[in-house]
Order: C-alpha cells, then sequence, then structure tokens
C-alpha cells in the first residue's frame, strides 16, 4: 500500500482569519450598499452603491483568484490556481536550508 501523500490542516485561527476577511471584505460592502440605497439620499446613493458592488467584485475575484489547494507528490510539487481550475506543477528537488 502506497503511503498517503503529504497533507496540511489549517489552524482553527487560520479558518477563524478567513471568514472574517470574508466578511469583511464581502458581506460587509453589500450590507452597506443595501443601507445606503435605502437610507441615503438619491444623489448620494447613486454614487456610492455602484461603488461598494464594484468593490465586492474586485476583491471576489482577488480572492478566488488564489491557490486553491497544493501537493507533493513523489517529488512533483501540484498546485490548482483560482477558479479557472488551472493546474500547475513543478517537478525538482526542494532543499531546506538552517
Amino acid at each position: 500500500m502506497q503511503p498517503s501523500p503529504y497533507t496540511i490542516h489549517l489552524r482553527p485561527v487560520f479558518v477563524v482569519l478567513a471568514l472574517g476577511c470574508s466578511t469583511v471584505f464581502l458581506i460587509g460592502p453589500l450590507a452597506a450598499a443595501v443601507l445606503v440605497a435605502v437610507f441615503a439620499p438619491a444623489n448620494v446613493s447613486t454614487y456610492l452603491v455602484p461603488g461598494m458592488i464594484g468593490f465586492v467584485g474586485v476583491m471576489t475575484w482577488a480572492m478566488s483568484s488564489s491557490v486553491q489547494w497544493v501537493e507533493l507528490n513523489d517529488g512533483v510539487l501540484r498546485a490548482r490556481v483560482g477558479s479557472s481550475g488551472e493546474q500547475s506543477s513543478f517537478t525538482g528537488s526542494a532543499t531546506s536550508s538552517p
């Protein structure tokens, strides 16, 4: 039986940090856009709401363009980058210096 490839489990601190960043950068501006659209005068909300929605769009693209997973198997390092599913691999020796 082959040994399983190396796996990394996220620490709870990083999971909470990721959820916090998602809330701050995605849900927060959308909620603020709704509040501005409902309560602000039309001459203010006309400029702010599209800007907030554009900010959320840019942040969603940036967050989804990150590395989704990394695998090291028999000296080959593979990664899946972004929501496009593009896979890249690197073959070589990995050395660490003290």
